[in-house]
């Protein structure tokens, strides 16, 4: 496993996330700055953003649940826990490895299922 590969991929995710939540922020403050007219179709954009945006909220807090579950079974798997990486090359690590790769989790993600499904909408939205 490369760690660092994988915390460069992390960050680039957060980079990503922060940039497409200042996007959304960016458009809901001019989506509610036009409410204000009293138009109750802006009124009700706004208000379906709002709804969207929550939905992404929560979607954003179990990919974080998800990835410190992860990051815990990897740390609780590891022979040496004393260093702070950890040192992947015993039993309980690899036995971790395979049960996460024939998890539903890891097969979606071998799959590609989930991940997806965000660029298959907006491809169709736009």
């Amino acid at each position: 496993m490369n760690v660092e590969q994988i915390n460069t991929e992390f960050d680039s995710l957060k980079s990503c996330n922060a940039a497409f939540a200042q996007q959304l922020h960016d458009f809901a403050v001019k989506l509610h700055d036009a409410a204000q007219s009293g138009d109750a179709q802006l009124v009700g954009l706004y208000n379906d953003l709002k709804s969207i945006s929550q939905s992404y909220r929560a979607e954003q807090q179990q990919i974080l649940v998800l990835l410190q579950t992860i990051h815990e079974g990897i740390q609780r798997h590891s022979p040496d826990t004393d260093h702070p990486h950890g040192n992947p090359s015993g039993g309980n690590y690899q036995n971790f490895a395979h049960s996460l790769h024939h998890s539903g989790f890891g097969q979606a993600i071998v799959r590609g299922i989930g991940f997806g499904i965000g660029d298959d909408l907006i491809r169709h939205i736009l």
